[in-house]
């Protein structure tokens, strides 16, 4: 299963990843807003250690790019965890005239403007779905105790 994790800075990038947060649950894929404002986020929990949890579980980022990703330390902080440590695959959703932090200006992304949002929420599902559907995984089956372990090569994501 998917577990999307999506990065943002500022108010106006807090608002397009909840966008973004909802389309992807109401369409089956887990996913998680790294806001302290979060539902999901109890009062009896501290924000940094679910932040890690959320982080570590997820396996693909949408860094929501708008100007204030920029100047947004935990964003960094975030987006240098999932290049250099984490190495989950990311996607870049780029709102029109936003400067792309340094550090993803090479990889392919999305951009977006206020007018087209709904349509490019539904081109990162695909592209998501596209890269999982290129990795080659294996899977093991067995039928009874005694019966030997096969092992199958699929692609696509369970």
């Amino acid at each position: 299963m998917i577990r999307v994790f999506i990065i943002y800075g500022g108010s106006e990038g807090e608002s397009i990843g909840r966008k973004l947060e909802i389309y992807f649950k109401s369409n089956g894929i887990k996913s998680f807003l790294a806001s302290p404002t979060s539902p999901e986020i109890l009062p009896s929990e501290k924000f940094e250690e679910r932040i890690d949890y959320e982080l570590k579980n997820a396996n693909f980022v949408i860094i929501v790019v708008t100007e204030s990703i920029n100047s947004s330390e935990p964003a960094k902080n975030e987006i240098h965890r999932v290049l250099n440590e984490l190495k989950y695959p990311y996607i870049p959703f780029v709102k029109e005239d936003s400067t792309i932090p340094s550090n993803l200006q090479d990889r392919w992304n999305v951009s977006f403007s206020d007018g087209n949002i709904d349509e490019k929420m539904i081109e990162i599902e695909l592209k998501m779905w596209r890269y999982y559907d290129r990795i080659p995984t294996l899977e093991t089956s067995v039928k009874s105790e005694n019966d030997e372990i096969t092992a199958k090569k699929y692609t696509g994501f369970k």
